[in-house]
């Protein structure tokens, strides 16, 4: 079943990517637009021949006194193409503590987003097609290849607020089991200030498996463009169901080498 997963998601992100490809128009500015800190990606891919980093740490309370401490959240975004990237996830290191203290390396990823839109005059439209590969270490890794497709859009609501949605399809594997789950995210933001360096944003997020309980938290944080390719965040949440986090809080960096 894995396999024909992965050979299913691989297939849709190339007919998409070669679809783009053929009719994509030029992505225009060459602002430093980050896939973080908020869960909501961005709708629109890193310019052509560019590379960008984007990284940061989360960490977290969970029902049953669980603290967990993850980074470095690292994401390598290449412009292939004007409408086309490629993006790949280094594993991250979690330390997982209760009565007593695991940790160990997480799997990583690679994946392609591709703009779509936009959407009629207004609406940025890409999708992101993303296979989580098992090459973390025992107990911190699926130990199966795991897709994930998102579908997100945005746009500008006036000159100061703007925002942004997402639909999540992921099939996941924990203990041998394989599980699908789908979900979703809505954010609303807008800079603060004259200069607008500085920015904020309020997100509703939540994922809902096959089986169990879902997960929903309410997130919000702050972003600061020290220059023009440098972005610092620092970012929080709480949990609003049982399945959720009582507790996250986070920070990170982008930028443009």
């Amino acid at each position: 079943m894995s396999r024909f997963l992965a050979v299913l998601f691989v297939g849709l992100g190339l007919a998409v990517c070669c679809t783009s490809v053929a009719t994509a128009q030029d992505a225009g500015a060459d602002d430093l637009i980050t896939d973080r800190p908020d869960f909501t990606e961005s709708g629109v891919v890193v310019p052509k021949g560019s590379v960008q980093i984007e990284g940061g740490f989360t960490w977290d309370t969970s029902p049953g006194d669980i603290k967990t401490f993850a980074g470095p959240e690292a994401l390598i975004r290449w412009g292939l193409h004007r409408m086309v990237e490629l993006r790949v996830g280094l594993p991250d290191y979690a330390n997982v503590s209760n009565h007593n203290s695991v940790s160990g390396l997480g799997d990583s990823s690679l994946g392609t987003k591709i703009e779509l839109g936009p959407l009629g005059e207004v609406w940025d439209l890409a999708g992101i097609v993303t296979l989580s590969l098992p090459t973390g270490e025992d107990g911190f890794s699926s130990e199966e290849i795991d897709p994930t497709l998102i579908i997100v859009t945005g746009r500008s609501l006036d000159e100061t607020w703007s925002m942004g949605a997402q639909l999540v399809l992921e099939s996941a594997t924990s203990g041998g089991d394989r599980d699908f789950f789908w979900g979703g995210t809505v954010v609303v933001s807008r800079p603060l200030g004259s200069e607008a360096a500085t920015g904020a944003f309020l997100e509703l997020a939540a994922v809902v498996p096959e089986k169990g309980t879902e997960s929903i938290v309410l997130h919000h944080g702050y972003t600061h463009l020290l220059k023009e390719a440098l972005q610092l965040d620092v970012h929080g949440g709480v949990g609003l169901t049982n399945a959720a986090p009582d507790l996250f809080i986070g920070a990170g960096v982008s930028f443009r080498p």
